[in-house]
């Protein structure tokens, strides 16, 4: 670098420009530079560029061309801002979508538990009736037919809650590798196969 200046210099010699008499682009551009080495001992060791120096930052179009710099500096950094508001405002909208949601699958999930207690009551009542040959085994079966749609659709909230906890964490910055799988939730056995057992072994139906 220091050959290079030294260069500059001795053509430069006792010019006030690049090109002699006239200030042109060539200066402007070779100012700009210059400028950001003005503060170093590489630049005021040569006298003679210290002072081409200050020739060309006290022209007019190199006040111009520095306002234009900072002006196009302003707007963007008012385009960053802007943009990174637009980030906020929309990392914000997504972790309420998630919260919404998952308080959403966790009111659904509730329900769900409260109506698989209630059927879990009418599987044992209907048993109760058809101990005492108040109802035939049809009803049993129905019941049970029911409680088991009931847990089965327990088995897929639970799962919709499990997600939605993810995407809480995901809108929050955090990630979700692929070992932390969501554990298999075992769905509970057919009310058909009480049915089966049934009919396959008569001498233990109630008399």
């Amino acid at each position: 670098m220091q050959k290079r200046l030294n260069a500059l210099s001795k053509s430069l010699g006792d010019k006030p420009w690049l090109d002699g008499d006239r200030f042109t682009a060539g200066d402007l551009m070779m100012s700009t530079v210059l400028r950001i080495l003005k503060h170093t001992d590489i630049v005021t060791s040569d006298k003679r560029l210290a002072a081409y120096i200050e020739r060309c930052t006290a022209r007019p179009a190199f006040r111009r061309a520095l306002d234009a710099q900072i002006d196009i500096q302003n707007l963007r950094t008012h385009e960053a801002l802007v943009n990174y508001k637009k980030m906020i405002v929309g990392a914000v909208a997504e972790v309420e979508n998630a919260l919404s949601a998952y308080s959403a699958e966790q009111d659904r999930l509730e329900d769900l538990n409260d109506a698989m207690v209630a059927s879990q009551r009418a599987v044992t009542l209907a048993n109760e009736r058809y101990d005492r040959g108040l109802t035939d085994f049809l009803n049993v079966t129905d019941a049970e037919r029911q409680l088991y749609e009931i847990q089965d659709q327990y088995a897929i909230a639970r799962e919709d809650v499990v997600v939605q906890y993810i995407a809480i964490y995901k809108s929050l910055g955090g990630g979700w590798e692929d070992y932390q799988k969501i554990p298999p939730i075992r769905k509970p056995q057919p009310a058909i196969v009480a049915g089966v057992r049934e009919i396959i072994s008569p001498d233990e139906a109630p008399k």
